[in-house]
C-alpha cells in the first residue's frame, strides 16, 4: 500500500503540480530560470531519482540580509 500512495505522489503530474507552487514569487531568479530552461528534463532526473529512492538533497547557499533586521538565510540550490 505504502509503495502504491508513494508512486503516486511522485508521478510526474505532481512533480509539475508542485514545480507551479514552488515558483510562486521566484520566477525572475537566475538559478529558476535555469532549471526551467530544462524543465522536462530536469522533472525526469528528478522523477527518476525518486522512482529509484536514491534522490539526495542538494546542499544550501547561504547569505545575510537585513531588512527588517539581520538574518542568516540558508536557501535551498534548485
Amino acid at each position: 500500500m505504502f509503495i502504491h500512495k508513494y508512486n503516486n505522489i511522485i508521478s510526474m503530474e505532481n512533480l509539475l503540480v508542485a514545480w507551479e507552487h514552488f515558483l510562486c514569487g521566484k520566477r525572475k531568479k537566475k538559478d529558476i530560470m535555469i532549471f526551467q530552461a530544462k524543465l522536462s528534463d530536469n522533472l525526469n532526473d528528478l522523477y527518476n531519482l525518486l522512482k529509484a529512492r536514491t534522490y539526495k538533497h542538494s546542499e544550501y547557499s547561504a547569505f545575510n540580509i537585513s531588512d527588517p533586521k539581520p538574518r542568516n538565510i540558508h536557501k535551498a540550490i534548485v
